[in-house]
Parts: structure tokens; sequence; C-alpha cells
């Protein structure tokens, strides 16, 4: 285990996050002299050694009031006594922080303020050996080294290990990556490890001039020191395009690699805000099976002056951490495609970054729409709870609805009404929808379906009102709001869930306050669009919602999903013998095959086209009825090949 491997206290070493430990169950008993001696010492250690002294103080002496309380106690064993400290170190929100269980240290001595204050001179000279057969098991915290298409590196660490042996590791995989046009660096399963080894895989990426990666304050030391470049055995890439993947398990020291990159402006940084352990932590053993990490000094940038304690290394493009890999690919293919100048390697590269920005959109647009359908169910409880602020937040300025009557209601409306309800003390309606399709159209998506109101009469008999709803949501400003909606007629009082849609009943006379109010809402559902790529059956008011947003496209004009998850009758579309060549469909997509020859699946880019391999870009084009009529082969070495449909 990692806490078996390194000295009593690493004051200096950046290690795991506290979070990152699994608690173990240990019962071991602990007698009632033994807790009160553990209080003392943490409350004496964070007095003396945690970062802040004035959160150390204050810390400090919540402990010893909990002890004189008699609240330590009840905890007759050592995970009893963990919890109770960790609720007490709580406060502190430092990542870095806690108690745990470690069954590797039950027989370790306890840890009394006098043995603490005789360790100073060891503290200032730590022994940082390690296990290397621990570090061997882990590939010295490599775990993968690929060259993706495009001549592109990827590098996946799991955790900066430090001493020699990590160092070599690092220079096998940098040699393998010397020759890449850009590198992807993979930290988003990386909760931390060795400042020491982030200084040395970070000089990879700076010329060979001395350069301060972070400045550090160390409290027990009172010492302030730099972490810097240094000598590498490996060949420097100071200036090929470097992409950092982040996420929220990226933590500590594997914050740091990308934070110090990221301000020196030397490297993207792509995914999600990380986990904001910045600050240096020391582990110490408290006897009874029991371990104490607590923060120990600062790190700040030399160029900027900033800390990723707390506040995380915020990524320059956020995307899901799931699509943090295609994203950089995609954004590495077009660095590359920009600096290269031969024409047919430029073609190739081409080529990539369709298929790869096919995927990207594809997984943007399922994004856009959940957030939207999560969106919506805020929309719904803000009028079941009458939260005007909420209501405030996701309804546009613009917005408008349409009801079936014709009458309409804009954003002020909807708020007074919600005012009025809560000043009435009438019970409000729940909402719940099905059926819901959803279609997302760049910064636009679409919701429809039937929504089902329900509220109890005066007389306390439940009402059910079927409607069906087309809603807009646009994005302004990256954030996401409704900005307009229509309602139509699909039932009665009488209707269920289930009932029949295509007869509509006349609309039920509205509640004096919040009558449209409970006929226009309705929640998630994960019911999918039609596969053809129709957008739904509105008529006009389908296409007024649809010009509501800005730079969104009119229900006549939206633009037909990305090939990509099309259905197989969409695909057989293009299904057929064009001259010597033919298109069919093998294992749910698109196989190109040159008849007594080499053949391949095609990768669907957007709508009608496809990639061959690096080969080519394959285009269908159509007639003015819709039907596929001709291939277009769009080749990088050759000319283009235009053939008709047999």
């Amino acid at each position: 285990m990692i806490q078996r491997t390194i000295a009593t206290a690493l004051l200096s070493f950046l290690f795991l996050p506290f979070a990152s430990f699994a608690q173990a169950p240990e019962m071991k008993p602990l007698a009632l002299a033994a807790r009160r001696q553990i209080a003392d010492v943490v409350a004496y250690i964070f007095e003396t050694s945690y970062v802040s002294p004035e959160k150390g103080k204050k810390t400090a002496d919540e402990i010893r009031a909990a002890r004189e309380k008699g609240i330590y106690d009840s905890a007759e064993t050592v995970s009893a006594m963990a919890e109770m400290l960790n609720r007490q170190l709580a406060p502190l929100d430092d990542r870095h922080v806690g108690v745990r269980v470690n069954l590797g240290a039950l027989d370790a001595p306890p840890l009394t303020i006098e043995n603490w204050k005789a360790r100073s001179a060891e503290r200032r000279s730590p022994n940082r050996e390690i296990d290397n057969e621990q570090m061997r098991l882990v590939n010295y915290g490599i775990r993968g080294v690929q060259s993706l298409d495009g001549n592109i590196g990827y590098l996946d660490i799991s955790a900066f290990w430090q001493g020699d042996a990590a160092r070599a590791a690092a220079d096998s995989a940098m040699t393998l990556l010397s020759g890449s046009d850009a590198i992807i660096i993979d930290l988003r399963q990386c909760p931390g490890g060795s400042g020491d080894q982030v200084s040395y895989l970070a000089s990879y990426f700076f010329g060979p001039e001395p350069r301060v990666l972070m400045n550090r304050y160390n409290r027990p030391m009172d010492r302030r020191m730099d972490s810097t470049t240094t000598e590498v055995r490996g060949k420097r890439m100071p200036d090929v395009d470097l992409y950092l993947l982040i996420g929220p398990s990226t933590a500590s020291a594997c914050e740091s690699f990308p934070f110090t990159l990221q301000q020196y402006g030397r490297a993207k940084t792509v995914g999600q805000r990380t986990a904001g352990a910045g600050n240096n932590n020391a582990i110490v053993q408290l006897g009874y099976g029991l371990q104490l990490s607590f923060s120990v000094g600062t790190a700040t940038h030399p160029k900027t002056g900033k800390v990723f304690e707390a506040v995380g290394v915020h990524p320059d493009i956020e995307v899901a951490t799931d699509r943090a890999l295609d994203t950089a690919r995609a954004e590495a293919l077009k660095g590359i495609i920009a600096r290269t100048t031969d024409e047919r390697r430029k073609r190739e590269l081409s080529i990539m970054q369709m298929v790869a920005g096919a995927s990207t959109r594809a997984a943007a647009q399922g994004d856009s729409i959940e957030q939207v359908k999560r969106l919506e169910r805020e929309w719904l409880d803000a009028y079941e709870k009458r939260d005007s602020a909420t209501m405030q937040r996701i309804v546009a300025d613009d917005f408008a609805i349409v009801f079936p009557d014709g009458s309409s209601q804009t954003k002020a409306e909807i708020l007074n009404a919600l005012e009025r309800g809560r000043a009435s003390g009438r019970k409000s309606p729940a909402f719940r929808t099905e059926d819901v399709q959803a279609r997302a159209y760049g910064d636009a998506v679409v919701l429809s379906g039937r929504v089902i109101t329900e509220m109890p009469r005066p007389d306390g008999t439940p009402t059910r009102e079927v409607s069906r709803y087309t809603d807009t949501y646009a994005r302004r400003n990256g954030r996401w709001q409704v900005v307009s909606s229509h309602l139509s007629n699909a039932g009665s009082a009488s209707s269920t869930p289930t009932a029949a849609v295509s007869a509509p009943t006349p609309a039920p006379t509205p509640l004096a306050a919040e009558g449209p109010v409970r006929r226009m809402m309705r929640a998630p559902s994960d019911a999918p669009m039609p596969a053809d790529g129709s957008a739904p059956a509105s008529g006009g008011p389908m296409r007024r919602v649809m010009r509501a947003p800005d730079g969104a496209p009119s229900a006549q004009s939206a633009p037909a999903p990305a090939a990509t998850g099309t259905a197989a009758d969409a695909l057989a579309d293009y299904v057929g013998t064009y001259g010597n060549k033919e298109i069919s469909i093998r294992d749910g997509g698109l196989h190109y095959q040159r008849i007594g020859g080499a053949g391949a699946m095609l990768t669907p880019i957007e709508r009608d086209t496809f990639a061959l391999r690096t080969d080519a870009v394959i285009r269908f084009l159509r007639d003015g009825s819709g039907r596929v009529t001709t291939m277009r082969i769009e080749w990088v070495d050759r000319p283009v090949d235009e053939i008709q449909r047999q």
C-alpha cells in the first residue's frame, strides 16, 4: 500500500489527497486514555504545523474543547475515533486533511506530543525511501503509451511516482513520443504523487534554460523553496502542441502538472475542473492503527501568482470528461493540418479531422439534450414549488408560450402568476410527461411530447389534462434557457397517460391565477426522435418555435442529424450498385466494396457524407425528390470519381 512506502512525515512531498484513501472497517478497541492522547496530539499538530496558522489554531481549540466535553470518550474503536476526528476536521474543507485506519500500521508505537517535538530534525531531512516493488507493479505511474492516427502521441498517467526508476519509466515513454506532431497526456484518473516527478516530466516541454515551475512555502520548516525544471535524459519538446486531459479525479500533484503548464501558456487543458487539492501534505502515524494526513505548505505559480487549492484547474476547453480525448484529438489535428505543407498528407489529416469532429459533435448533441432535459425538470419543479428564483434563471426574458386557444403568456406574466399562487395558498398542480422527443440543432434543443397535468378540484376530486407541447431551448452566453413553448389539445380530464391523442377535445377552463401554467409543464424522458430525422409534426406553430432562438434553424431548414447512430432503414437510402462499387449494410453500418476487390466499413461524418478509411471522403448526392442517385468519391491521391447509381 502507498501509505507503507513513505516516511513518517514527508513535509514537502506532494502526495495523494486524503479523499482518495480507502477507509478500512477496523474495529480494534481503543482505551479511553488513548482516545484523549490522540486528540491532544492531533490538536498540537494542527496548531503548530497546519499550513494556515489561523485555521490550525482554530481547529486545535475545537478539538481540545471536544476532548474536555468528553465527546471522544464514546469512540470505543479506532474506526469510531477516526470518524469523530474527521467530523471535527471537515470544516477545513481541505482535500488533504483526514484521519484513516491504516491496517499496515496497527502495531506502530503511539505518537505523543514529546515524540512529535523530537522529530523536528527528522522532518527537516525526511527519508523519502519508496517501495520500488510497489511502484513497479503499477509501472511507475505510466498506464499506457500510444501513437494515435495523425501521429498524435498519447500518454496515460495514473500517478507521479518519485525516484530514479520512475524517471527512467518517464524517459522511456517520452522517447516513444518524441517524434509526435502533437501530444495528449491523460490525467483524468490521476489522484496525485511526487512534486519532484511533476517537475521532471514538465521539463521535457520547456527549453534547457532553468525555469521556476512553482513557488512553495512549508510552514513546519518555515522555508520557501522553488520547484524548477531540471535536466532530462531524453529529447526536449518545447514546441510540440500539448493537450492535457483533466477532470474531478485529477488531484494534488496531478493538478500541479497541468496547472503550471497552463499558466505558462505551454499546454491546453481539456475536460472538467479538477479536485482543488493544491496544498502540500504530510502523512503521520498516530499509533493504534490511525494515520493523519494534513496540509503543511502552499504552492503558487511564479508567473500569475495563482493557486489551485480549493478552486482546482479550470479547463481551457470544457467538455464532459468522457469526451475529452476525442475533443483534444480533434484540436490536435486542426493544429497539425495548419502546419502541414504536403497536400496529400493534409487531405488525409482532413479526413481524420472530419471523422473526429463528427464523433465530437454527436456526443456534444447528446450532452446538450441531457442538459436541457435536466433543466426542463428544474423548470417543472419551479412551477410545482412556485420557485420564482429558479423560474427567473431558466426562462429567457423574451420567452413566450402559445396556448391551444391562441392566447399567450410572457415571462413577467408567469412570475406574477406564481406570486398569486403563493398568496392564494392553493395546492400547486403536479406535472409529468411522456413520449418526449428531443433534437439538438447546434445551440438550440427542441423537446416535444405529451404533458399530463394533475390538479384537485375545489371539492377534492382529481382532474387530469393531457396536452401536446413543443419547447425550444437556446444556449446564450454559455447558458441554456427556454425561449418559447407551444401547446395543443391532446385529451381531457378523463384522459389517461396512454390515451389516444388523435382527437383533441376543447381545453378546460383555466384556474384564475395559474391556469396557463398548469397546462404548459412537462418533464424529461428518454424517448428518441424519429429515426428519419424529421422534426416534430406541429405545422405552423412548430415553425414559429424553431425561429425563436438566435441563429437557430427553422423547421424547414433544420439540418438532419449526423449519420452517426442512424437507423438501418435510413442507411438503406445508400444501398445499391454504383458502377463497379457496391454499398451494403453490415453489422449495422455502411460497407463499401469494389466488385472483385477490397472493401471497408464507412465512417459517418454527417448526413450523406462518410469516410473511407483515410483514403477518401464519399458523398452521396440526391435528386430533387430526395432519392440518392450518385456517389462522389473524393480520393486523397487521385481524381474525384462521380458514379451514377444503377
